[in-house]
């Protein structure tokens, strides 16, 4: 769905989740969706079936796994729809931003290309890169998505307006996805390229407080000491019994 039209933008992405619940439950059957919208408000529906409206802070959906069709219909009466892949056991995070804009004419060429993605999400949960293109040409575009690091790994959507981007494993770094659309001619206007970055923070370091029953390093040295003591002076009293019974030993 091409969401530059008119005097409308609309940009679909995934955005901070307040929690990282990915993959908690090894047989987990159902997901969950995460969805906020700017204005709130907005009527709802996720496979057909309303779902009230959506708010300024995250409203969570369990959801069975699978495709699930997510329908948002906008203040101007047009529908936002995308059809999210949702993995069992994982926490998938979206944010739909409505603004006005002038119209903008359509170019012959792929012009401009816009991205959105959050600035942040927590490490594990799964990144929706989105593109809106004004294109008035007749030719179908070619898009190719690329993301760096070489570690950061697109789950779908390679060849199309959206992807999204599995962020296991890479607290502390920062997921750079990068288009190029084009409409096969040969004009350099017609070969167009934007950038958008996405944060994953590092860990928490935890301070660890020791415990009654946490390994005592010396308490074996200790042990043996009092051990050893023991056994001295259980000697001495057996040489002092014998002595006083047999002066001459």
């Amino acid at each position: 769905m091409q969401v530059v039209v008119l005097a409308l933008l609309v940009l679909g992405s995934t955005a901070i989740c307040p929690s990282s619940t990915y993959a908690k439950t090894k047989n987990a059957k159902y997901g969950t969706i995460k969805i906020l919208s700017n204005p709130g408000g907005l009527p709802i529906a996720i496979n057909g079936k309303p779902y009230g409206a959506t708010a300024t802070d995250f409203r969570a959906f369990d959801l069975e796994a699978g495709t699930q069709t997510v329908v948002i219909t906008l203040p101007n009466g047009q529908l936002w729809t995308r059809q999210i892949e949702l993995p069992a056991g994982r926490v998938k995070c979206i944010a739909v931003n409505y603004r006005p804009l002038p119209p903008v004419a359509k170019s012959p060429c792929p012009f401009p290309v816009n991205l959105s993605a959050p600035p942040q999400v927590n490490e594990g949960e799964i990144i929706t890169f989105t593109s809106d293109v004004s294109y008035g040409g007749s030719d179908s575009l070619t898009r190719t998505w690329t993301v760096s690091p070489q570690s950061a790994r697109i789950v779908s959507g390679a060849g199309t307006p959206t992807i999204t981007v599995d962020s296991t494993g890479l607290a502390g770094q920062q997921i750079t996805a990068t288009l190029a659309v084009t409409n096969g001619s040969d004009d350099p206007m017609c070969r167009q390229t934007a950038q958008v970055n996405t944060y994953i923070p590092p860990h928490e370091k935890r301070t660890l407080v020791g415990r009654e029953f946490d390994t005592c390093c010396s308490c074996w040295l200790q042990i043996y000491q009092m051990h050893a003591a023991q056994i001295n002076h259980q000697r001495y009293r057996d040489y002092d019994r014998i002595y006083k019974r047999n002066p001459y030993h």
